[in-house]
């Protein structure tokens, strides 16, 4: 390859950091998950279930679960013998050797009491062990229970084989159990259930990191436009060797050898691109993930080796189309151009030219574009940066009670699961959740170890219907949005109340005095009257409604987005006013109720609550949610405590958030999760643990946006001069005829320049109009956000690259009209 050639160096060189950014954005995304995750499995064990204090059982354990038996000394309290399985070792993340008769294992405990060392002899209860390694204190930053967290618990400090372990034990028949299991939480395991001890979920490997994978989909889309993008690139590559290749012929080389040195050629070019690519990857992904977990890190081979292989397939079959599309491009006879045939002739060339440029355009930012919106939709998610009128979690910790899990043919009352009767008429689904107390237990805990803590409660309602009266469910804004959600003429529902009654499911949510003084802005009622009980808020968001037909399955689909109330566009509700009562039940119970009922069961285990209440003020958008099913109900209540108070409702809280000041996280977050793993009710949302991993992987995105941006000018640069300067080229006599004619140099910048203009123009459009329909839906629901993130990640690059287009375009005629 000529090394004079900078064009072809460039073109080499832009292709490999092409490749190595896209292949880079997924590895390094999966390498730092990854990292997180296991840097959790070394300390916390990889096991997502554990059960203590279990009797030795039958269960054929071998294969499924880690097992580790356990068997006090009998003259030396402080020592406790342990025998574990291979997956004991695998999932507890313990590296225990191999041990031979009479030799065992200690941990860091035993070995400073009795002061051993590897390999010395330690005489125990008349046996003589010879010490083959000295390990780490078995699960001691395991998740544990109250029960375990006493003295009395000891976990093994002695590690012994089977055979040891049976001379040990002797004629004993029982002795204590751990259990581990690696189990899809989402899935019943009754074998696992039935094993009788203390059972625990390890929260401590609960993942927060879903969020930030590239969909599978977009990722689809980019290694497309790789291919795409990788032609042009392989195209405008092949014509910057034409010149070269048109000497080498005068020069009396034969077509076959010049036909030979350009396969050769370009075989080379494209091996040293793959080459080039590969190490810019692994360097580029190395350097990004030791800024973001802030030590030396070389990427593992092993989250590389799949990308670079599919990557590899595409880059060898694109290499080969190009070949047969544009080999011949270098061995071509030009024709002469016939330029007096008219006085302004039809170029096509030129519109050739400007429908490259738009092409290309379309296809570089939407790789690029699409990247960035992908960065962003992630930090949307994590920081709720998009989500309007939600209430500031600013805590570092938030634990909200679950409803139990859901069993085929049963439903949960009581702590217990119950067979649905089947000679029922009719069968209403409940999910009433009610704490025993949880929460409130969790917070006296958590106060007791961190003084200093902050706490803010809350308390969702559940099973609250809001009752029809004076028509208010005959209008556009329940009957076209929400008509799902109302209950007419249901057995279940009249028998239960005895009477014949429509209802709509609502939202009731009791919040601290002091959030509702923060919302109460939206309102125009008295804020003083809602925090004394005496009314409430109501929520109702006005919406703009579309409707759109399916006609392949012929369902015809609701939309809406929200929008102001004033809007001519909006629907509302115009029933309910401030300072009117609105009829509300509520369905109150003495635990959790989960699952179908009939009525006659559903009498025995509520009281039904008749309120009347008062509306204190109506917000028409959505201010103070908690969560995303907050804003699914036409209504929504917000109340204080002092309501529940007054109309005797139940008070258990169901949300629980929690501020530490100066939180020490590595030491913090264990106490923490100890304390909540006796509550398996209990879901922990560890926001400080979430921010972290955030900051972290923001270093990785920040500098992704860098060389995604230095790939999007370097690229546009380099191929639209590519296109310009082989245009140039190949019209290289007309253009002097027009010159030595005397044409302007203005002019003939306008002849070109207009026609790109416009192919930029039709590009801008058109990408605009992909960019709605495959990723942003139906145009008339994009939000002002959604338009602004168009603007500024699709329609302005396309105007980058049309101004980049011309200034390429006026510097390739200035300096053809020097040579003039």
């Amino acid at each position: 390859m000529n090394r004079q050639n900078k064009m072809l160096w460039i073109l080499m060189l832009a292709i490999s950091v092409v490749m190595s950014s896209i292949i880079s954005v997924s590895v390094a995304t999966n390498a730092y998950i990854n990292e997180l995750q296991l840097s959790k499995e070394q300390v916390y064990g990889s096991f997502t279930h554990i059960v203590y204090n279990s009797k030795n059982t039958t269960i054929d354990d071998s294969n499924r679960y880690g097992v580790i038996d356990i068997f006090d000394a009998s003259n030396d309290k402080d020592i406790v013998y342990g025998k574990f399985n291979d997956l004991a070792k695998n999932l507890g993340n313990i590296n225990i050797p191999s041990l031979s008769e009479n030799e065992v294992v200690i941990t860091q405990e035993i070995a400073q009491k009795y002061q051993l060392k590897e390999g010395e002899l330690w005489k125990v209860e008349g046996k003589d062990w010879r010490v083959k390694a000295v390990i780490d204190n078995v699960g001691l930053l395991w998740i544990r229970g109250t029960v375990e967290q006493t003295p009395v618990f000891k976990m093994p400090n002695v590690i012994v084989d089977v055979n040891n372990w049976q001379k040990l034990i002797g004629s004993v028949s029982e002795f204590r159990r751990i259990w581990l299991a690696n189990l899809n939480i989402n899935e019943k395991n009754v074998e696992w259930e039935s094993i009788q001890g203390n059972h625990y979920r390890n929260t401590f490997l609960e993942k927060n990191t879903d969020n930030y994978h590239t969909p599978e989909y977009l990722f689809n889309i980019t290694s497309i436009i790789f291919c795409i993008i990788l032609i042009i690139m392989l195209r405008a590559y092949i014509l910057s060797v034409r010149k070269r290749y048109d000497v080498y012929g005068l020069l009396g080389m034969s077509r076959t050898h010049l036909k030979r040195l350009f396969l050769l050629e370009f075989l080379c070019f494209n091996i040293l691109a793959i080459v080039f690519g590969v190490l810019l990857c692994l360097l580029i992904t190395s350097l990004f993930l030791s800024v973001a977990l802030r030590k030396i890190y070389i990427v593992d081979g092993s989250y590389f080796w799949g990308y670079f292989l599919k990557y590899s397939v595409m880059y060898g079959i694109t290499v080969i189309m190009s070949l047969l599309l544009f080999a011949s491009f270098p061995f071509k006879k030009r024709k002469r151009n016939k330029v007096f045939h008219k006085k302004i002739p039809f170029d096509f060339k030129k519109i050739n030219l400007s429908l490259n440029i738009g092409f290309f355009s379309i296809l570089i930012v939407f790789l690029v574009g699409n990247l960035f919106l992908n960065f962003e939709a992630i930090n949307s998610i994590i920081l709720s940066s998009n989500a309007v009128g939600k209430i500031v979690n600013d805590s570092d910790y938030e634990f909200v009670f679950t409803r139990p899990s859901n069993r085929q043919g049963e439903f949960y009352y009581n702590g217990n699961y119950h067979e649905i009767p089947q000679n029922i008429k009719e069968k209403y689904r409940i999910q009433y959740m009610k704490s025993s107390g949880e929460l409130n237990h969790i917070q006296q805990q958590l106060s007791q170890k961190f003084p200093s803590a902050q706490f803010e409660s809350y308390i969702n309602l559940s099973e609250i219907y809001l009752v029809n009266k004076d028509n208010l469910f005959q209008q556009d804004y329940l009957q076209k949005l929400y008509s799902v959600k109302l209950i007419q003429d249901r057995p279940f529902w009249n028998e239960l109340l005895n009477q014949s009654v429509n209802l709509l499911t609502i939202r009731a949510i009791a919040y601290p005095d002091d959030k509702i003084n923060l919302i109460s802005s939206h309102f125009s009622g008295d804020v003083q009257s809602v925090i004394n009980g005496e009314s409430a808020y109501l929520v109702a968001p006005a919406y703009q409604y579309f409707e759109s037909f399916d006609p392949v399955n012929q369902v015809t689909f609701k939309e809406a987005k929200p929008i102001d109330k004033d809007d001519v566009n909006a629907v509302y509700d115009d029933r309910i006013k401030e300072n009117d009562l609105v009829s509300v039940i509520s369905l109150n119970a003495n635990s959790s109720v989960y699952g179908n009922l009939d009525s006659e069961s559903a009498k025995r285990i509520f009281d039904i609550k008749h309120l009347n209440v008062l509306v204190g003020g109506i917000a028409y958008k959505q201010v103070g949610w908690l969560d995303t099913s907050d804003i699914t109900e036409p209504y929504r209540l917000i109340v204080s405590k002092n309501f529940l108070e007054k109309n005797d409702l139940d008070q258990s809280v169901t949300r629980l958030r929690m501020k530490i000041p100066n939180l020490d996280y590595g030491k913090d977050d264990s106490v923490i999760r100890q304390i909540v793993a006796n509550y398996p009710n209990v879901k922990i949302v560890d926001q400080y643990g979430q921010l972290q991993t955030f900051r972290q992987y923001h270093f990785i995105q920040q500098g992704f946006k860098i060389l995604l941006t230095v790939i999007f000018f370097v690229l546009t640069i380099v191929i639209f001069n590519s296109l310009i300067q082989a245009h140039m080229f190949e019209q290289n006599q007309k253009y002097l005829v027009y010159g030595l004619l005397g044409m302007p140099r203005n002019r003939l910048v306008t002849s070109l320049g207009i026609p790109i203009v416009c192919s930029m123009m039709l590009s801008i459009i058109g990408i605009s109009i992909l960019e709605v329909f495959l990723f942003f839906g139906r145009i008339n629901i994009l939000s002002a956000r959604d338009w602004t993130s168009l603007f500024v990640y699709i329609v302005l690059p396309m105007i980058i690259c049309m101004v980049i287009a011309l200034i390429l375009t006026y510097r390739h005629i200035k300096k053809f009209m020097n040579t003039i």
